[in-house]
């Protein structure tokens, strides 16, 4: 049973990551035979993963039609992006009422690597001290609920992340408006780091116009 676990996890980072690095393209079919034989293993684990995707909304599972990898649209993308900023608008407020001194800590080490961000413009750097600082936020609020929602929300919206990650400019402005939420956060400014949150999403939704209309105009909403 936890070589089965094990070999699902596997096969869930796999998939999950050709989606995300766009070498599945939006509204492509998959099919669990195909996906074993690519990712090497059984379909068993696939089958458990792509349950998994579909609860991501990475992924649809059309009955006796096969999977489809989520196409997308602008205006779903901005709306699940407004929905996220609400969503990490209420984590940031309750995480800088809750904040433990471990937290503060870590939070603080993001936030002076998103200072270097701010200043080379380093993408990697960015999307992993952006997931971390979230993260931190969500283990902060101790929410299941909460981190579920989104989680849920911010997964499909990771596709568009990934494809602004060469404009350096880009990350370095987002990444200041990330040292001022982790500042707000740290010194138990509740307001102010629900506000900023918003604003991070409403100007992430705003920024990405440009590659939404390029990559996402030809296809439909599937959300």
């Amino acid at each position: 049973m936890e070589q089965n676990e094990t070999l699902s996890d596997k096969a869930y980072e796999a998939i999950r990551e050709a989606i995300l690095n766009l070498e599945f393209e939006a509204g492509q079919q998959l099919s669990e035979a195909g996906l074993a034989k690519r990712f090497g293993m059984s379909r068993t684990p696939v089958r458990e993963a792509i349950r998994r995707l579909s609860r991501e909304g990475l992924v649809r599972v059309v009955p006796k039609r096969g999977i489809y990898v989520t196409e997308l649209s602008v205006d779903a993308v901005r709306m699940r992006m407004l929905i996220v900023g609400v969503l990490q608008g209420l984590a940031s407020r309750l995480a800088a009422e809750r904040l433990s001194e471990q937290h503060k800590t870590e939070i603080q080490a993001i936030v002076q690597g998103l200072k270097r961000v701010a200043t080379t413009g380093d993408s990697e750097d960015m999307l992993q001290l952006d997931n971390s600082l979230h993260l931190l936020i969500r283990d902060a609020v101790g929410s299941d609920l909460l981190s579920n929602l989104l989680s849920v929300n911010r997964a499909p919206l990771e596709r568009v992340r990934r494809l602004t990650q060469r404009d350096r400019r880009l990350m370095s402005e987002i990444a200041l408006l990330h040292v001022s939420l982790g500042e707000a956060v740290i010194r138990g400014d509740s307001e102010h780091a629900e506000i900023l949150a918003r604003k991070i999403s409403q100007y992430t939704a705003n920024e990405f116009g440009e590659v939404l209309e390029r990559w996402i105009v030809p296809l439909r909403n599937r959300f």
